[in-house]
């Protein structure tokens, strides 16, 4: 086992090969903010995660890992992305297609 020494820290070439990968749950929606878990630079993560398909932008710092269906990739529900979007605030949802669901 080969081991290096990058300024102070010891590193083997397991953890050189094994970068930290974030799981996402299909059909919930992220902000750009949320991503500071795995990543320093949280746009540049989001921009690549897009690249290789394991984030959608549904808006400008809103993203969402797309639900699999048989279809192809669902996006997530209004409700989930209101609530990324919103922060986790309380909010209501309302207009004329919601009210024709009541009857």
């Amino acid at each position: 086992m080969d081991v290096y020494v990058f300024y102070g820290i010891f590193l083997t070439e397991a953890s050189m090969n094994t970068p930290r990968q974030p799981e996402f749950e299909p059909g919930r929606a992220y902000r750009t903010r949320d991503l500071r878990l795995w990543s320093a630079n949280p746009t540049r993560l989001a921009r690549r995660l897009v690249n290789e398909g394991k984030l959608h932008e549904a808006a400008h710092g809103l993203y969402y890992a797309p639900r699999p269906t048989r279809f192809g990739p669902a996006p997530p529900s209004d409700e989930e992305l209101l609530r990324a979007f919103l922060g986790g605030e309380p909010f209501l949802v309302t207009g004329p297609p919601y009210w024709n669901a009541l009857g």
